[in-house]
């Protein structure tokens, strides 16, 4: 896992386009929320030499802390050339996700999905919701394989709908997988 620091070969990305209009504070408690259930999702592996890794499980009062949902405004990231985006691998990203996307904004959720985790410090796992338009975003998770896969990522999203729309006022997006 640790033998090459600086690959994603272990990243698990899983994104939703959520359509309609969302409350990024309900979105970011329901994250908190699924942490706080998922000790998985407060792990870290820590390194020692001469032995196995050993897994340390942070409290559930961190998960507010471990769960930070990054929300990233597609306007304000630098403008690409036309074509610039073209021949990306997606890391396991559905296409029909990341198609019609400006070049910026898929660079960006691309970095964040490729981007190594330090398994000491933790945590093993990022959440990102890109804002394309008031009312069209693209929500990111990358978990390390240590940690989930996309199957339990996606049987986690459905609580957290719930728990999203428990937390914010207004009319539950539309999730698309």
């Amino acid at each position: 896992m640790q033998a090459a620091p600086d690959a994603a070969d272990c990243n698990v990305p899983c994104g939703l386009r959520l359509r309609g209009p969302l409350c990024e504070r309900a979105l970011s408690g329901a994250l908190a929320l699924v942490f706080a259930r998922h000790d998985a999702l407060r792990t870290r592996l820590v390194v020692r030499v001469g032995a196995l890794p050993l897994q340390v499980v942070a409290p559930p009062v961190a998960a507010a802390a471990a769960g930070a949902l990054q929300v990233v405004d597609a306007a304000a990231l630098p403008a690409e050339p036309a074509g610039s985006g073209q021949g990306f691998y997606t890391l396991g990203l559905s296409p029909a996700l990341v198609r019609g996307l400006p070049a910026a904004a898929l660079r960006r959720v691309l970095a964040d999905a490729h981007a190594p985790f330090d398994l000491d410090a933790g945590p093993l796992v990022r959440a990102l919701l890109l804002r394309l338009a008031p009312e069209d975003y693209l929500f990111v998770v990358t978990v390390h394989h240590a940690v989930a896969d996309g199957g339990s990522l996606r049987a986690r999203a459905r609580p957290a709908r719930s728990d999203a729309q428990s937390l914010g006022p207004g009319v539950p997006p539309q999730w698309l997988m």
